[in-house]
């Protein structure tokens, strides 16, 4: 029940109701890679948010954050717009929303963290579990 109380905080921050002010621009930009979002998360998202973010295990995080910071990531960088973020995931062999969107908040997570990414064994992951699904039909 505590980890839902500070995910919903994290939403609630996120959405700027805690005061912190963003500019159009730095809402509107849209990543192009991997690396451009997890720097765009790290820009926009308060420092409290962040550190309420450490105080999680990394599945709470991006479990929990998929319904709310998850989906802004789905809604405003790979379904609309130029789409370049779907595009780099597509060239990598991710080609599901909520897998891009997986992939960022995990990398996000271990940035705040100071850990490797693990890109390659996540899209291996997610690219086993399609497969598998795949052969059940």
């Amino acid at each position: 029940m505590k980890n839902y109380i500070v995910l919903a905080f994290l939403l609630l921050s996120f959405l700027g109701l805690n005061g912190q002010n963003y500019s159009k621009k730095e809402l509107r930009y849209k990543p192009v890679n991997l690396e451009e979002a997890v720097l765009q998360l790290t820009k926009i998202l308060p420092d409290t948010t962040q550190q309420k973010i450490l105080f999680m295990t990394e599945s709470e995080f991006v479990t929990g954050s998929h319904f709310g910071l998850g989906m802004w990531i789905r809604n405003n960088w790979i379904y609309w717009g130029k789409k370049q973020l779907s595009k780099y995931f597509e060239s990598i062999g991710i080609f599901h929303a909520d897998d891009k969107s997986g992939i960022i908040l995990t990398c996000y997570y271990r940035q705040l963290r100071d850990q490797e990414w693990g890109v390659e064994e996540q899209v291996k992951l997610y690219q086993s579990y399609w497969k598998a699904a795949q052969e059940q039909k």
